[in-house]
């Protein structure tokens, strides 16, 4: 790093920004990044595992599901004109006790990602997803439980901010609006509310 200034570890890198630890000498902000390719096997690419919990907020229920979801998600850094932007697949479930019985979601979906800002360390990014959406509805009426489901394609927007706490884990929030792309979820519209953790591998 800058010359003689010190030695660090490079965990991540996103276009011209590096993500480092130290290792020894003296590294502060503004240093300029000087990899050397003999004795590392640092790439412009990486990898890790986000964790998500939170709400939904559903217009036609006055409870608020809780939500647990889950990404393993790629950076394309090391592609020229793809920089800064991330690759992800993951899963999304919550339920919900309604009139009459139970309904939930299952959620299996892909999304691009691309970081907007950095705020004082805080990344700022902006994506969007696409998957497919299962429901579930079991109905007990008179001691009889019916059981019915469904599927439908659906695309969800989403912001969110992201601060690394250390070389390895990062924490931040989200917020996701899906649009269902058929008329099975006409009757609600829902936004998910969540917190993250991410780990890099």
């Amino acid at each position: 790093l800058g010359g003689n200034a010190g030695r660090a570890k490079v965990y991540k890198v996103r276009g011209t920004r590096a993500y480092i630890k130290k290792l020894e000498g003296t590294v502060r902000r503004g240093y300029t990044v000087r990899i050397n390719r003999s004795d590392s096997k640092v790439s412009a690419t990486g990898s890790s595992i986000q964790g998500f919990f939170g709400l939904a907020f559903i217009d036609q229920l006055d409870d608020k599901p809780f939500v647990f979801a889950g990404d393993y998600k790629f950076q394309l850094s090391n592609i020229s004109w793809l920089s800064g932007l991330d690759l992800k697949a993951g899963l999304l479930y919550w339920g919900q006790s309604v009139a009459f019985g139970d309904f939930s979601i299952l959620e299996l979906s892909g999304a691009v990602e691309k970081k907007l800002t950095t705020l004082s360390q805080i990344d700022i990014y902006a994506g969007g997803r696409f998957g497919y959406a299962r429901s579930e509805y079991t109905v007990s009426i008179l001691g009889t439980s019916v059981s019915d489901s469904g599927g439908d394609l659906f695309i969800a927007p989403y912001v969110g901010a992201s601060y690394p706490i250390n070389a390895q884990f990062s924490a931040g929030a989200e917020l996701r609006i899906p649009y269902y792309l058929d008329d099975n979820y006409d009757f609600f519209d829902v936004v998910y509310l969540l917190a993250m953790v991410e780990y890099r591998l």
